[in-house]
């Protein structure tokens, strides 16, 4: 009886919640009673996982003056939303020097966040001096080609938002030497690739992300993560792969970390509304797989409380994750 009252109140938010949401593209703003949830901009996977959750969830509405897991992060640090997409390994690597992402929880597990490397195909043509005494005879070229993270040690990269934590974290961890330069926006990276300012556009999201789906095979390829680098990096992070037909790649292999779903530890009125969210995204989890059109990392979603990060209970109560291995049953 006491399970079936349970049940019966979480509906009753999540109707509440239907009642007041509103059209975000439409420019009305969120209701006070909706879990104003940090995703990223409208391009993004982040955004296009968020709606594929509003569509049965609508007690959320998307935030989406965001590019990513890195503002999401500080966003429910200085309490501007209720709820954010973070993944694991940026809110690891922002953790070291920020004790307030430390006390951030974590409402529920959902996809992962995977490494693109996107270099030019045909390779970048490298100066090397020149030939002949004093250096005045003529200039010797070469064409280097990446293919793994490995040939880019020592190279210049191009990263933004949360790919730039992401490349960070890993060259630590490999000691790889990246010189990291961050651009503002996707379109000025990608065009430094292109241009041959940089090696490597190294990209973090959800997959398949569109805009790398719509890449020109004859200006950009894919290079891979050795399966070697991806255990040596250990958690958060796991081998994964990728395919982008057209590109021409079919399970590259790349590395991931998870994306989970962080909040603030509220104890007030917004608890019952988290954690009715929550009760929603798991009864309604196969719905959301299942939907025509949902975004294809929802495949990879098979537990939402399979989380890497202290779990938000509610009423206050705080418990540890258990220690256990979180690599994904399935490689994908």
């Amino acid at each position: 009886m006491k399970a079936i009252l349970t049940t019966i109140f979480y509906c009753l938010i999540a109707l509440s919640g239907m009642a007041h949401a509103q059209d975000k593209t439409a420019g009305q703003a969120c209701a006070e009673d909706q879990i104003l949830l940090a995703t990223g901009t409208p391009d993004a996977s982040y955004s296009k996982v968020a709606k594929d959750i509003i569509a049965s969830c609508p007690m959320v509405c998307e935030y989406q003056k965001t590019s990513g897991g890195y503002d999401n992060t500080l966003l429910l640090v200085n309490n501007e939303v209720d709820a954010g997409l973070v993944p694991i390994d940026v809110a690891e690597f922002m953790k070291r020097s920020d004790p307030g992402v430390g006390k951030l929880l974590s409402l529920a597990s959902l996809n992962w966040h995977a490494m693109h490397i996107i270099v030019a195909s045909n390779g970048l043509v490298v100066t090397k001096g020149k030939t002949g005494n004093f250096g005045i005879g003529k200039t010797q070229e070469e064409r280097t080609t990446i293919k793994t993270l490995r040939d880019l040690k020592g190279r210049k990269v191009a990263a933004w938002a949360s790919g730039v934590i992401s490349s960070r974290m890993v060259d630590e961890r490999l000691k790889l030497g990246l010189d990291i330069v961050e651009f503002e926006n996707k379109e000025e990276a990608l065009a430094a690739v292109r241009d041959g300012n940089v090696f490597a556009l190294i990209a973090m999201g959800a997959k398949p992300l569109s805009w790398v789906s719509e890449l020109d095979r004859n200006s950009f390829t894919l290079a891979n993560v050795d399966p070697v680098d991806a255990q040596a990096l250990g958690q958060p992070y796991f081998a994964s792969k990728l395919t982008y037909q057209k590109l021409g790649v079919i399970g590259l292999n790349t590395i991931a970390a998870k994306n989970e779903i962080f909040v603030r530890n509220y104890t007030g009125k917004r608890e019952q509304q988290l954690v009715a969210f929550r009760e929603c995204l798991r009864a309604n989890l196969t719905e959301i797989k299942e939907r025509r059109g949902a975004h294809a990392s929802w495949n990879e979603v098979d537990n939402i409380d399979d989380l890497s990060w202290p779990r938000y209970e509610g009423k206050g109560s705080v418990k540890p994750v258990p220690v256990v291995d979180n690599t994904p049953k399935r490689g994908k």
